[in-house]
């Protein structure tokens, strides 16, 4: 199944551990820390009047000491907490030693709003939930600034692209699987992210046979002639991060997985495709 495909997906997002941001540290408040021990808490915050959701794993090896964040994004018609069970990144979590957040989508199927969902209008800030959340936990635990990552799947993965775009000042690198930076609409015009202000690592995962965002783009089995392809996604990150256009390509398990990865790039950030 599509889960356990993901099992080792999560592990490969966790790379991005070893990408810290390479420029200063937002000029952020220095927040008052609540007392949080290590374990799993369902916490819940206020934003533009909306109760939003999320599910909290601290690892045993928080002391107090600053430790990475990892966002982690889930599916279309997913919650965190299902997501959490699938995926394995809290398994990941406590090996690395890392705290991992899974928000809760709105909506009916629910889905991220990431401003290009063909026939789904919604006005829901999903950005500035995150944006809130990310403050909100940087008052609650002593979280590097310089370590605070995005990643998800899918509808998740589609996000945590427009995330990346919109606060680059705040996120290091991004891990996306199965997402895509736009989308053609009915009319044949064309919407996606805008470019980010700062360059910032990102990791791609996309499975050949994906049918729902195609690899290929513009095919898709639920909303023909939509999403951009993948290569078209990873090119946008390559040429706005300054890398060299010509990847080191690498054949992995058999051929199984194939790899490019994109050097030279500014601030030191890497592209992974």
């Amino acid at each position: 199944s599509f889960w356990l495909a993901l099992l080792p997906c999560c592990g490969a997002l966790a790379v991005l551990l070893f990408f810290p941001r390479p420029v200063s540290a937002p000029n952020l408040p220095t927040p008052v820390k609540e007392i949080l021990l290590p374990g799993s808490y369902d916490e819940s915050i206020l934003v533009g009047g909306m109760k939003r959701t999320y599910r909290m794993v601290i690892p045993r090896a928080y002391n107090g000491t600053p430790i990475p964040l990892v966002v982690f994004l889930h599916g279309r018609g997913g919650d965190g907490r299902n997501f959490e069970i699938a995926c394995g990144m809290t398994r990941k979590a406590e090996s690395a030693g890392f705290v991992v957040v899974y928000p809760d989508a709105l909506g009916e199927p629910t889905a991220w709003n990431a401003g290009y969902n063909r026939g789904r209008i919604s006005t829901v800030d999903d950005v500035g939930f995150i944006r809130a959340l990310i403050q909100s936990l940087r008052q609650k635990l002593t979280v590097d600034p310089r370590r605070i990552y995005v990643g998800g799947y899918s509808s998740g993965g589609i996000m945590s692209y427009r995330l990346g775009s919109e606060l680059s000042d705040t996120i290091a690198a991004i891990g996306v699987m199965a997402g895509t930076i736009g989308a053609r609409l009915p009319d044949g015009s064309e919407i996606q992210i805008p470019r980010p202000a700062q360059p910032l690592s990102v990791l791609h995962i996309h499975g050949l046979l994906d049918n729902i965002v195609t690899y290929d783009g513009y095919d898709s089995l639920v909303a023909p002639g939509e999403y951009f392809p993948a290569p078209r996604s990873v090119g946008f990150w390559v040429e706005n991060n300054g890398c060299s256009p010509i990847p080191e390509k690498e054949s992995l398990y058999g051929g199984q997985i194939l790899k490019d990865s994109y050097s030279g790039c500014k601030q030191g950030v890497e592209v992974s495709f």
